[in-house]
Formats: C-alpha cells, structure tokens, sequence
C-alpha cells in the first residue's frame, strides 16, 4: 500500500501521528518553568494561581484582562498541580487543536492529502513547537483566528440555512478576544468577505444571523466587564491605557532592537518559521488569481494577504514596530500560509517550481555573504529539495517535506532542556569524581 492510499484509507491514524510528532518535539524541547515577574509566562500563571486561591483581581495590565489564557491554566493546576509541563499544557493544547482543525477542515474542503501536507506544515514549524511550551497568548490567539477563519468559510459554503455557524463564530471571536485583543486584525478580512458576498448577492441568510449575534456578543462583554468592574467599557479603558502609557519602555525597546532588523526583508530572511512557508505559497498566491472566490485556496490567499499587509504596516509605526518585531506577533500567517504551501506541494507544477529554484537560489547566495556559510547551508537544502522534485515523476511532494523535518530535528536537538539537563549532570558527576 503506498503512502498516499494510506493517507486516504486511515486519515485520523493519520492524523494522530501527525498530532504525535508536534507532542514529541514539546517532549523533547521539555517545558521550563516561568523566568520570574517580568516574563509574560509569569504574569499569566500567577493570575491563575489567583484565581485557584480566590484573591484575583483585575487592573488596566494586558495580563488580567486575557482570561482566554489564565482561566483554562487554573483549570489546569486544579486538576494537576502546577510545574513547568502543566503550566505549558494549554499552548500544547491550543497548538493541537490548531492542527487538527487545519487538517479536518481541509479534508472536508480539499481532499485528504492536502490536509495532511498542511498539518504536517503546522506540526513541524518551529514557532509553532516553540510557542507551545510557553504561556504566551499569541499561539492561543493564532487558533482562535484560524477557527473563526474556518468557521466562516463552512457557516457560509456549506451550511449557510443554519443558526450554528454564526453563532460558532462569534464565541469564536469573543474568546479570542478575552485571550488577547490583537484578534481585532480578522476586522478588515471579515470585512473583505462581507463585501464580496454582497457585491455577489450571496449569503445573505448567513450574515443576518451573524449581525445579530454579534451585536448580542458586545452586549454580553459589556455586561460581563459592567459586572466584573462595573464598568463596561473598562477594556476599551484598559486597551487604550496600554497602547498610551504601557506599551514599551527603554529597556524593552531596547532588547527587542538589539536583536532584529528594522528591515522587514531582512527580518523575514532571519525568521526561519516563515520565510520558507512564505516561498513556497508564492505559487498558490498567484494561481488563486485565476480561481473562483468561493475556492479554499483564494479564500485563504485572501487572508493570509491581507494579514500579511496588516502586519507589514504594523511593523512600520513606531513603537508598535518594535513590538512586531517579536515573531510571536506573527503567529496569525502560520496556519494559512502552511494551507498554501501544502496546496502547492501536493501538485507542483513545473512553472512555479522554477520560481521556487530562483528565489532559494537567491536566499542561498543572500545568506551566505549576510550570515555565513551554515545558514547559507540550510537554504540550499530547500534548494536541492525544489531541484530534486523538479526532476521526479513520482513522490514529488514528499521530496519537499523533507527539509521541513531536518529544521526541526535540528531545532529540538539544539534547544533540548533534557540534552541541556543530561550535559549538567553529567559535568555535575565528572567533577564529583
């Protein structure tokens, strides 16, 4: 039986190996426990202690107001105590279901394959594994979008006559929210979408029903805040108190800039977890052109385009730029540009294919001169993987699947906390004898 009709006949087992893999790498990586109070993980787990003793209390600080990321860690503690595996056991969570709703989604929309190639994507980007062991809010907020990206997609093609969807989507959006406000940049793709389907006179049932809900949504927040503070627009009060007085200070700014390029290109080389992605959904970009809308791949061409412009002019303002700089601000491209990749990979025509050899070319001889011969090295990996599949007749996509997984493996091997533990362990023992 070959790969692809086991891929087809058993897709959940497929699935779970595909889940098996990420929860290896988060093994293997080993979770460690909160820095001390100025790291974010901190902040989070101790507002679910709080929350565990019954002392919490809210204030205008981001980290308080993200129940989206605390509530479900102090559910977690009850249930199994706190350490460094539980504290990171929501992103891991939140990482998985990332995962397998890419690969359900698309199975239902795409065919199998390419659900697998984009799970596969997911499961294997370093972000995506490094993020999962920390208690940041950025992957759970990445899921959230995604979910309300998916979920409107199904609510309007294939189940439009029904209330579920749009209501789906709006505890969507309401959770993301409560977990961190940046899920306010769906606005302008919710947007696009809505004025396409009016423009095409098109689902008109589905947004009726989405309009309401969303206003039954606000209201709840702002009963929910009025009776948690007594003030309903204590959020607004509090997002606005951030952006104004909270938002960086010199130290930070400081620390984010000695370590990145304010060049985006540049940034973009320097950031593993996307710029191979962004590669190879070149191709879907510009082959959704010539597709209907109500096709997957436009529809998240779409998206991931408009995402990706938000975020090139959010990383051009001032202090909101320093901020972006932080590629965990980014996470929102992950999942849609790996839906791309995957819709590339499965097929690989030999046009694009040549457009995918001359910008790794280009990236290899860029990164040599800029970072030097092993960068240079990864790159030309991917390179000889686009040569290898341009010459194949068969098993072509796997062929491109393979540097995916060497920059992991690399990426676990070089970051382990148990290799770091065994090698203090074992010069704890040398220097005892």
């Amino acid at each position: 039986m070959t790969g692809k009709a086991f891929a087809f006949k058993n897709p959940y087992v497929l699935l779970s190996l595909i889940l098996l893999l990420h929860i290896a790498a988060w093994i293997c990586l080993k979770p460690i426990a909160p820095n001390g109070p100025s790291d974010d993980p901190f902040q989070y787990a101790f507002n679910a202690r709080a929350l565990i003793n019954h002392n919490y209390h809210s204030d205008y600080l981001p980290y308080p107001n993200r129940f989206g990321v605390f509530v479900p860690v102090s559910l977690i503690f009850r249930l199994f105590g706190e350490n460094p595996y539980t504290t990171s056991l929501w992103p891991l969570l939140a990482s998985l279901m990332t995962i397998a709703l890419v690969f359900l989604f698309l199975k239902k929309t795409a065919g199998t394959y390419i659900a697998a190639l984009a799970a596969f994507l997911v499961a294997v980007n370093i972000q995506q594994v490094a993020y999962s062991l920390e208690l940041y809010p950025d992957l759970i907020v990445s899921f959230y979008a995604i979910a309300a990206v998916l979920t409107l997609y199904y609510g309007r093609e294939r189940s439009e006559r029904k209330a579920g969807p749009a209501i789906l989507l709006q505890l969507i959006l309401v959770l993301g929210f409560l977990t961190k406000e940046t899920i306010v940049l769906l606005g302008p793709f919710l947007l696009l979408v809505l004025i396409v389907d009016l423009v095409q006179k098109k689902h008109h049932l589905f947004w009726k029903w989405t309009l309401g809900f969303s206003i039954l949504s606000v209201l709840l927040l702002l009963g929910f805040y009025y009776r948690l503070t007594g003030d309903p627009f204590y959020r607004i009060r509090a997002i606005s108190d951030l952006l104004q007085y909270r938002i960086l200070d010199a130290d930070m700014s400081k620390s984010i800039t000695d370590v990145n390029s304010s060049n985006v290109l540049i940034w973009l080389n320097h950031n593993l977890a996307y710029v191979f992605l962004l590669v190879f959904s070149i191709p879907a970009f510009v082959s959704s052109l010539k597709e209907k809308w109500s096709s997957v791949k436009t529809y998240m061409a779409a998206y991931a385009a408009l995402m990706l412009v938000q975020l090139l002019v959010i990383f051009h303002t001032p202090k909101m730029g320093i901020i972006y700089m932080q590629d965990r601000h980014w996470m929102f491209l992950i999942a849609p540009l790996a839906v791309l990749s995957a819709s590339f990979i499965s097929n690989a025509d030999k046009k694009y294919l040549s457009l995918v050899i001359g910008i790794f070319l280009a990236l290899c001889v860029f990164n040599y001169f800029e970072l030097g011969g092993m960068r240079a090295l990864l790159f030309f990996l991917f390179l000889s993987a686009s040569l290898v599949c341009y010459f194949l007749k068969q098993s072509r996509s796997l062929v491109l699947l393979i540097p995916f997984l060497v920059l992991l493996a690399y990426f676990v091997y070089s970051n382990s906390n148990f290799r770091a533990a065994n090698a203090s362990r074992t010069m704890n023992i040398q220097n005892q004898k």
